[in-house]
C-alpha cells in the first residue's frame, strides 16, 4: 500500500499525499527541512528534515541548482536546457514572469514560476521598485504582435528598399543599356524590385549590425534578442533575413508570399514565434508612449502616400 503523508503549511494540516508529490513539493521547495510531517507510524510529527523525505544539503543542492536540466516555455515555445541560476538570471533580466512555466525531470507537468518558492521570490526582487527612476530600456517587454511587426517592416523598407532602389535603377540604367530595356519592359519593374528584396535584407542586416536596430523597430518599440535575451549581431541578424526572405516573404513571389505571410500571421497571432524564430530568437514590444505613437502614425502616413504616388506616377496618371 502506498504510503500516505501529512504536513503542515501555516496553520493549516494537508495531506493525504503520495511519496511521489511529497518529493516533488521538496524539489520544487515548497517544503523545505524545517516543515513538519507525518504519516501512519509516527509516534509524532516530525521535521521533514529527520524522515526521508530530507531536502539535500546546501552543497548538493547547489550542484543540483546547476544541472541543466530545466526548460522553459515563452509564447508557445520551449526553451533549454538550462540551469536554476539561468532561470533566475532570466527572471532577472525580465525575460520571464510569474505566470511563465517551467519543468525539469521529475515534475509531472509544466507548472508556473510562481509555484517554485526560490524562482517566485527572484521574480518579486525582480519587479520591486527601485531607487532611480527606470528609463524607457528597462520597461517590460511584451511579445510582438502582428500588426506592430508589419508596420515596422513597412516603415524600414520604405525608408531603406525605396531610396536604394531608386539609386540603383537610375544608376543601372545610366550605365547599362539592359537594365534600361529591363525597366522599360512590361512587368520590368516588378522583376526589378524582386531582385531588390535580397539587397534591402542585406542592408537592413547592415543597420542592425552597426546600431543594435532598424528605424522601424526602434521606432514602435521592438526588440530582436537570441532565446536567452542576448541582442543579436550583424551575423545573427543576416542568418534570419536569409530564412524570412524564404520562409516569410516568399522571395516575394505573389502567390507564394501570400502563403508565406499567412502562415507566419496565424503562428504570431497565436502568441507562437515565427516559424524562421522558433527556438532560436525572440520578437518582442514594450509599450510607447503617446508622443512616439504619434510620430509613427505621421511617417506610416506620409510613406503611405509615398507609395500611392509612386504608383500614380508610374501608372501615368
Amino acid at each position: 500500500m502506498q504510503q500516505e503523508w501529512w504536513y503542515v503549511s501555516g496553520h493549516d494540516k494537508v495531506g493525504p499525499a503520495s511519496l511521489g508529490e511529497m518529493q516533488e513539493l521538496v524539489s520544487r521547495g515548497e517544503l523545505s527541512n524545517s516543515h513538519l510531517v507525518w504519516k501512519p507510524g509516527l509516534a509524532n510529527w516530525m521535521k521533514l528534515g529527520d524522515t526521508e523525505l530530507r531536502a539535500p544539503t546546501r552543497d548538493v543542492a547547489h550542484e543540483l541548482l546547476n544541472n541543466r536540466d530545466w526548460w522553459y516555455a515563452i509564447s508557445g515555445e520551449r526553451y533549454g536546457p538550462c540551469s536554476y541560476e539561468d532561470l533566475k538570471e532570466l527572471i532577472a533580466r525580465g525575460r520571464l514572469k510569474a505566470n511563465h512555466l517551467v519543468w525539469k525531470q521529475g515534475l509531472h507537468h509544466w507548472v508556473p514560476i510562481a509555484v517554485v518558492d526560490d524562482l517566485a521570490a527572484a521574480v518579486k526582487a525582480a519587479a520591486a521598485p527601485q531607487d532611480e527612476v527606470a528609463d524607457e530600456s528597462q520597461a517590460e517587454l511584451f511579445h510582438a504582435g502582428p500588426a506592430r511587426r508589419f508596420w515596422a517592416r513597412f516603415i524600414d523598407g520604405s525608408l531603406i528598399g525605396l531610396p536604394t532602389s531608386f539609386f540603383l535603377a537610375f544608376w543601372g540604367a545610366y550605365y547599362s543599356p539592359d537594365i534600361a530595356m529591363l525597366l522599360a519592359r512590361p512587368g520590368g519593374e516588378t522583376a526589378f524590385g524582386l531582385l531588390m528584396v535580397p539587397v534591402y535584407l542585406f542592408l537592413e542586416s547592415l543597420i542592425f549590425g552597426v546600431f543594435g536596430s532598424t528605424p522601424g523597430k526602434a521606432l514602435l518599440g521592438l526588440s530582436l534578442t537570441t532565446q536567452d535575451g542576448k541582442p543579436l549581431d550583424f551575423g545573427q541578424y543576416w542568418q534570419r533575413q536569409f530564412s524570412v526572405y524564404f520562409s516569410g516573404l516568399g522571395m516575394g513571389l505573389p502567390l507564394i508570399s501570400l502563403f508565406t505571410l499567412i502562415r507566419q500571421y496565424l503562428r504570431v497571432k497565436r502568441d507562437q514565434c515565427t516559424s524562421y524564430d522558433a527556438g532560436l530568437r525572440n520578437v518582442e514590444s514594450k509599450p510607447i508612449g503617446f508622443v512616439r505613437s504619434l510620430i509613427a502614425f505621421v511617417v506610416i502616413c506620409a510613406f503611405i502616400a509615398l507609395h500611392l504616388m509612386i504608383q500614380m506616377a508610374t501608372a501615368g496618371v
